[in-house]
């Protein structure tokens, strides 16, 4: 489930290009219990026990002023991009990842020529298919609503939404939801993160530009994955 948590005033229309299906367009986490406009992906792989089975995956999200995709393959899927799957190590702490095509453009916008550092990353997402989850603009202003990003990795066990008396009651499960996690450790112990990395790609109209090309620095270091 890939969801967005705004402020009042963002939708998604309920038919948009994504593979994935729509649970709630509301996006307002004032209502419905702090839901959100929620996707869920296909196939029934990107979480849980079958995630764990087959090794894992990948998530790849993109966001622009426009939209916000997010792509998820598993680790057997013989679709998922090179640049995806391939880890790089960048010596200078230094990555560059113009979108194919961006550069040509503002070369032309301000007569300098751009080139690209040794360890350049090229991303196209175009090539990556139809992506899983896609979030449009047409009923939500993605730059009102959403600002600097922050990456947060946690569990959250009983959260607004899953935590909520009758939607745990829907769940089958006994007790409630707090109840259950204080007196069930035990149901908790395959419910962590093993990351291999995570990578930080920058467009280049959101970066620093010099005569030798845009630099978009990223703590990438192999930390996470």
């Amino acid at each position: 489930m890939v969801s967005l948590h705004a402020s009042p005033g963002c939708k998604q229309p309920r038919h948009r290009l994504q593979k994935g299906a729509p649970e709630s367009n509301e996006c307002n986490s004032f209502v419905n219990y702090n839901q959100g406009c929620g996707v869920k992906i296909n196939g029934g792989l990107s979480y849980g026990p079958k995630f764990n089975e087959v090794g894992g995956g990948w998530y790849a999200l993109e966001r622009t002023k426009k939209e916000i995709k997010a792509w998820f393959w598993s680790r057997d899927d013989p679709n998922v991009p090179v640049e995806v799957a391939n880890r790089s190590h960048h010596s200078r702490g230094i990555i560059q990842a113009p979108i194919i095509g961006e550069n040509t453009l503002l070369e032309a916008l301000d007569g300098i020529r751009y080139s690209h550092h040794p360890d350049t990353i090229q991303i196209d997402t175009s090539k990556w298919g139809i992506p899983d989850v896609r979030f449009v603009d047409d009923e939500c202003d993605i730059p009102k609503h959403f600002k600097e990003h922050r990456i947060v990795i946690n569990l959250t066990f009983c959260g607004d939404w899953a935590g909520e008396f009758f939607t745990y009651l829907r769940s089958g499960c006994p007790g409630s939801c707090i109840d259950y996690v204080n007196f069930k450790p035990e149901a908790f112990k395959d419910a962590y993160w093993d990351i291999r990395s995570i990578r930080i790609f920058t467009l280049p109209h959101d970066v620093e530009y010099t005569q030798t090309g845009p630099f978009a620095r990223a703590d990438t270091e192999e930390k996470m994955s």
